[in-house]
């Protein structure tokens, strides 16, 4: 599937991806707006074991998961692990008890030039005190992430890694 330009505003998921849930399959982003988007997994995408390219001026903005990546989550998929890669854009203001922007469960994820602005984990009383934190991204175990040029301004959390918390 490839979007190119336009918006997705204020949808909602009862599960994963607020505005697009993506199980293994290719998705292709460019110049695309994400704005307060909510789900539980993943605000505005879930990556469920798929490959999802960012490219051009994509925003992800104000997006919103009540367990886990404000704006992105991704997780595997029946033994398949999902991979991002981004080039550009940026995420500004989403939030999640844990990995503000972004949480990585497994897979691979690459950012170039992209920027983390304002982003929040949320929660201080998690069940899992370890999975607490993250502002922009929070990592765990077996799951990698490379970032290059990218700048990392202003996110918070009430625990571990205002920017990123590794967890393994």
């Amino acid at each position: 599937v490839n979007v190119v330009g336009g918006s997705f505003d204020e949808n909602d998921a009862t599960s994963s991806g607020g505005a697009i849930c993506v199980y293994p399959s290719t998705l292709e982003l460019k110049d695309v707006v994400f704005n307060g988007n909510e789900a539980p997994y993943g605000g505005a995408v879930g990556n469920n074991g798929a490959t999802v390219n960012v490219t051009g001026s994509t925003q992800f903005k104000n997006n919103v998961a009540s367990y886990r990546g404000g704006a992105i989550d991704i997780t595997k998929s029946d033994d398949v692990t999902g991979r991002l890669t981004m080039t550009g854009g940026s995420f500004d203001g989403n939030s999640a008890p844990t990995g503000g922007a972004v949480y990585m469960r497994s897979g691979e994820a690459a950012f170039d030039g992209t920027a983390f602005n304002s982003n929040a984990s949320t929660d201080a009383n998690a069940s899992n005190s370890r999975e607490i934190g993250g502002g922009a991204a929070y990592v765990h175990s077996g799951a990698k992430l490379t970032l290059t040029n990218a700048t990392l301004d202003s996110n918070t959390t009430k625990k571990y890694g205002g920017a990123l918390q590794v967890n393994g």
